[in-house]
């Protein structure tokens, strides 16, 4: 977050809350009738909100949703369950890039799925490379961060020139030491 803090979602509302850098819990970044059942937040670079829902029995259809920076305006994007690319199986985690691009861990495809700042499909991600990613972030250059649980890694993207992402590394417990 640009304050330096931190948005979780809280488990027993399934909303997102902001947090100081002391992990003290500041306000509710969505009012209670934007109600998502999401696992995951992300905050862009010019304080939109993404979350992946994952739908429900009352609420069946998956995907993500974004808000303005002033939180005014939400737009969901839900479709029904499928691997057609703009849809989704078990959506876990959501990234925004330094662009504003949104970037859904599709889970229970096996990939990630890009989207434009205002919704738009984009293109797949990582098909073939990944087995149930949960979770997606982005360092300072721009590479992608992936949380690669079904291989117990994480997956590291890098975009090439042509705007398509390659993957360049992966990282395992065997190359994480504890001091």
């Amino acid at each position: 977050v640009p304050s330096g803090g931190f948005v979780v979602v809280d488990s027993s509302t399934s909303r997102p809350i902001s947090l100081d850098q002391n992990a003290r819990p500041l306000q509710y970044m969505l009012p209670s009738e934007n109600h998502y059942t999401s696992y995951d937040v992300a905050v862009g670079p010019n304080g939109e909100l993404a979350g992946v829902v994952w739908g429900n029995e009352s609420h069946p259809l998956q995907g993500f949703y974004l808000t303005d920076a002033q939180r005014t305006k939400s737009t969901e994007f839900l479709a029904p369950t499928g691997k057609e690319p703009g849809k989704f199986s078990g959506p876990m985690g959501v990234g925004i890039n330094s662009k504003g691009h949104v970037f859904v861990a599709d889970t229970g495809n096996h990939r990630i799925q890009e989207f434009d700042e205002k919704g738009a499909f984009v293109q797949v991600i990582g098909k073939g490379d990944l087995r149930l990613p949960m979770k997606v972030t982005f360092d300072h250059k721009g590479d992608m961060f992936v949380a690669d649980s079904g291989f117990n890694r994480i997956a590291v993207y890098s975009m090439e020139t042509s705007g398509t992402w390659k993957l360049i590394r992966s990282m395992s417990d065997s190359l994480i030491r504890e001091p």
